[in-house]
């Protein structure tokens, strides 16, 4: 840790940057829809600091992105649906934020992804048939889903999970 404070610089945008890690410092603001500029980025780390308010549209156009925790901030409002563009996901970690909406069936469509980290957010279940077609899923953790039917997640098709933690 190194303290760091104020916002994520806009500036940033006209750089050729592939990693952005800035976890646990005290970065406050929102996150700049400028930051969807950077179109070589492959890693975004944005955990644990005070990040509000909603999500840009503008991240959905980090195609190269694989890996993306903005855990434990106050990031707010709906998933974008542009983050259906991100193709490459590998690791979306979200908790700890109070996040809402329906778990996005785009998430499905993430045919690359290994972890999905949503716990502590005010998102409604329960997750979208299509969820399950992901067979690269090694772990999932979710918790205080709002609504759903209050089933066990269908995961015989995910055959490469092996931590599932439903807190």
């Amino acid at each position: 840790m190194n303290y760091l404070n104020g916002t994520i610089p806009a500036v940033w945008a006209s750089t050729p940057l592939t990693d952005i890690e800035l976890t646990g410092n005290r970065i406050t603001g929102r996150i700049p829809d400028e930051l969807g500029r950077i179109t070589t980025l492959k890693y975004l780390y944005l955990e644990s600091n005070l990040i509000e308010g909603p999500l840009p549209q503008s991240l959905g156009n980090l195609t190269n992105l694989g890996q993306l925790d903005l855990g434990a901030n106050a990031i707010t409002g709906r998933l974008p649906g542009s983050l259906g563009n991100l193709k490459n996901m590998i690791y979306f970690a979200i908790g700890g934020n109070p996040i809402t909406g329906k778990i996005p069936d785009f998430i499905g469509n993430w045919t690359q992804l290994v972890e999905l980290e949503m716990l502590g957010t005010s998102m409604e279940g329960p997750f979208p048939p299509i969820f399950y077609t992901v067979g690269n899923m090694r772990m999932l953790e979710v918790s205080d889903l709002n609504g759903g039917d209050g089933k066990f997640p269908a995961l015989q098709n995910m055959t490469g999970m092996l931590y599932f933690a439903g807190i």
